[in-house]
C-alpha cells in the first residue's frame, strides 16, 4: 500500500471513508491521513504543507468530494484548480464518480431501513407543500439514525451517536457497506489500498 493523504469536504465524509476502507480493505486509517478541507478552495491551502510533501515521498493525494448538482462543471472546476496550482491528486466525485449528488445520496442508497427514509420523504413533501423550507439531505440522514438509535435513558448518548464523527457505518443493522452502489468507490480506492 502506498503512502497517501485523503482530502474530504467534511467530518461525515472522513468517518464514512474510514469505516468503508476498514470494511473493504481491512485497513485502519489514522486521523492524520484524512484532511477535512471544508471547501474545494480549502484544498489548495494544503498545497505546501501536505500535498507537496506527500508527493515527494512517493505518496498519493486522493481528493474525494461531492459532485453536487452538476458533475461535469464540478469536475471541470476541480481539474482547472489542480492544473492552476500544479497539484498532483487523484479525484473521485461522490456519489459514484459519474452522477450528480453527494455523500448523503450514497448513504440513502446503502441505508438498510428504506422505510424510514420513505417516511422522511413524505415529511419533506408535506413541509414543501406548506411553503416552508425543505430540510436538506443531512437532516434526512440524522433523522434516519435518530429513528434507529435508542437513547437507553442515557442523556445525550443518542445525540452523540448521530454526530458525524461518532457514526458507525460498520453497523450492519443500519448500513450496507457491500451495497452495489459502492462498487465505483471500491474500484477507485482499490488502486491505492489492498487487503493485507
Amino acid at each position: 500500500m502506498r503512502n497517501f493523504l485523503l482530502f474530504v469536504e467534511g467530518e461525515s465524509d472522513a468517518k464514512f471513508l474510514k469505516d468503508f476502507i476498514k470494511c473493504q480493505f481491512d485497513i485502519d486509517i489514522s486521523d492524520d491521513s484524512i484532511i477535512v478541507t471544508k471547501t474545494l478552495n480549502g484544498f489548495v491551502n494544503y498545497k505546501d504543507n501536505f500535498i507537496g510533501n506527500s508527493t515527494k515521498d512517493d505518496g498519493v493525494n486522493i481528493l474525494l468530494i461531492d459532485a453536487d448538482d452538476n458533475i461535469n462543471q464540478r469536475q471541470s472546476d476541480v481539474l482547472s484548480l489542480i492544473k492552476e496550482h500544479k497539484i498532483s491528486t487523484e479525484l473521485f466525485l461522490m456519489p459514484n464518480n459519474s452522477n450528480n449528488g453527494n455523500l448523503e445520496d450514497l448513504l440513502c442508497e446503502i441505508a438498510v431501513h428504506k422505510s424510514i427514509l420513505s417516511c422522511y420523504d413524505s415529511y419533506s413533501f408535506c413541509i414543501k407543500s406548506a411553503d416552508k423550507i425543505v430540510p436538506d439531505k443531512k437532516d434526512k440522514i440524522r433523522a434516519y439514525l435518530s429513528a434507529l438509535i435508542s437513547d437507553k435513558n442515557k442523556s445525550g448518548v443518542r445525540r452523540d451517536l448521530i454526530q458525524y464523527k461518532n457514526r458507525n457505518y460498520l453497523n450492519t443493522d443500519h448500513w450496507d457497506l457491500t451495497h452495489s452502489s459502492l462498487e465505483p468507490l471500491k474500484i477507485f480506492l482499490s488502486l491505492f489500498f489492498s487487503k493485507n
